[in-house]
């Protein structure tokens, strides 16, 4: 069949330059998501359409709602399922030359080259200009700042009637969107304040890098993103790592990277540079990507402060969707085990998009509070199936509150929901 995708995105200038915020379909969106290029631990760089729709069942899972195509356009298929499934997507040029020097001997400055970057700048945006989960375009990655970059973006600013923002992370002053790679949190902390002299809204294309599942403090991150609306988003580095099978002397298959085919020289110390995905080559999630999961929930759960006891309150961090397509659930704890089953958590009507809304606790959590070591634990359980390719897909948000009775702090602990990706894929080939 043939399927159409409606939405509005724009940059709305403020009243100065720091104000200036990226929209889409009127919202300040959080763009939260991660890195993504194709690489398969049996096929390399060609990803059978079945893991494709599994990658992205696991972004969903990880309450993940962006990605960046690193470093260049993928596959049909995967646009198909991001228009389907709703992905905001940064799509990229496959353009990336540091070999060839950043500063002045960058080849981006030399007339020669001009008409290479546009080539490929070109290409990407006639494979994908007509896909709606696409809202914003990148240049490339890691190359110079020169001219050819210059007329890159004005050749492709004067093609693109959507007038998607452009992103040039390598000179900003060119483009629309201020971005960088890897910026320490009190720097994104200044750039949410409006204290640091960037290009307004900003863009993190590469942050948290996961480098053997050591991707830093995600929370305070998001906490710091979602503080303002002059931060679109940021992507982590990176989804998968990239070893391919091979096998052992004893015949036997493993994971190889860094020098395992006897190349040199390698990435990295021990060659592990390219182990640095949320989930492993096979798709395994590794610790980040649980991490990854609990920054990026959609509804927060928080102990209330107030003269008198049992209320607690729940955050909807959505811009559009209200709570109808989730169950609200609780559970007791003792001494850190379970005292009873998941049971339903009545909140009335949906929590509607950015709603922060107090509820009194359940009566027999209200009597546990007061016991040594008791904890509450709530979820919020998907249970519309996401346009009838990956029914129950997610487990969006898992934590708990914890009463600490001795000092009568809340405390509030993330945990991860285990769940069988593979168990939740109802369609392994494309749907038309």
């Amino acid at each position: 069949g043939f399927r159409l995708g409606f939405r509005a995105v724009e940059i709305r200038e403020g009243a100065t330059a720091m104000d200036r915020t990226f929209l889409f379909n009127g919202k300040p969106i959080k763009t939260k998501g991660v890195n993504r290029g194709e690489c398969h631990p049996k096929y390399g760089h060609y990803v059978p359409d079945e893991d494709v729709l599994r990658d992205l069942a696991l972004i969903k899972q990880a309450n993940m709602n962006h990605i960046r195509c690193s470093h260049f356009p993928q596959g049909e298929y995967f646009y198909y399922l991001c228009n389907k499934i709703g992905i905001y997507l940064m799509d990229e040029a496959n353009l990336e030359s540091h070999g060839c020097f950043y500063g002045d001997l960058s080849i981006s400055h030399r007339e020669e080259w001009v008409a290479a970057h546009w080539d490929r700048v070109r290409a990407m945006y006639e494979w994908e200009k007509n896909n709606p989960s696409v809202i914003l375009w990148s240049l490339g990655n890691e190359a110079g700042p020169g001219r050819a970059f210059k007329e890159c973006y004005e050749n492709l600013r004067g093609r693109d009637p959507d007038g998607r923002p452009v992103n040039w992370e390598r000179n900003n002053s060119l483009v629309d969107i201020g971005s960088r790679q890897y910026p320490p949190v009190e720097w994104v902390r200044d750039v949410a304040a409006g204290t640091n002299t960037v290009m307004y809204p900003y863009h993190i294309n590469e942050y948290a890098h996961d480098r053997l599942s050591c991707p830093n403090d995600l929370k305070a991150y998001q906490d710091a993103i979602e503080s303002s609306d002059r931060i679109i988003g940021a992507a982590i580095w990176d989804w998968a790592d990239q070893s391919l099978l091979a096998k052992n002397e004893k015949g036997e298959w493993y994971d190889a990277f860094g020098g395992d085919f006897g190349e040199k020289p390698v990435e990295g110390a021990g060659g592990d540079g390219i182990l640095e995905g949320v989930v492993k080559a096979d798709r395994t999630p590794e610790p980040s990507y649980w991490e990854a999961k609990y920054a990026y929930q959609p509804y927060c759960f928080a102990d209330v402060k107030v003269k008198g006891e049992g209320l607690a309150q729940v955050e909807s961090k959505n811009f559009f969707a209200d709570s109808s397509d989730v169950r609200f659930e609780y559970r007791l704890l003792s001494e850190g085990r379970f005292a009873g089953e998941w049971k339903p958590l009545d909140l009335g009507a949906p929590v509607g998009p950015r709603e922060k809304r107090v509820f009194a606790l359940p009566a027999d959590a209200l009597a546990a509070k007061a016991k040594p070591g008791a904890a509450i634990r709530f979820r919020a359980v998907q249970v519309a199936e996401l346009n009838e390719l990956v029914p129950d897909y997610a487990v969006l948000d898992l934590f708990r509150i914890r009463y600490d009775y001795h000092n009568a702090k809340c405390l509030i602990k993330g945990e991860a929901a285990g769940t069988d990706a593979a168990a939740l894929l109802s369609e392994a080939s494309r749907v038309d």
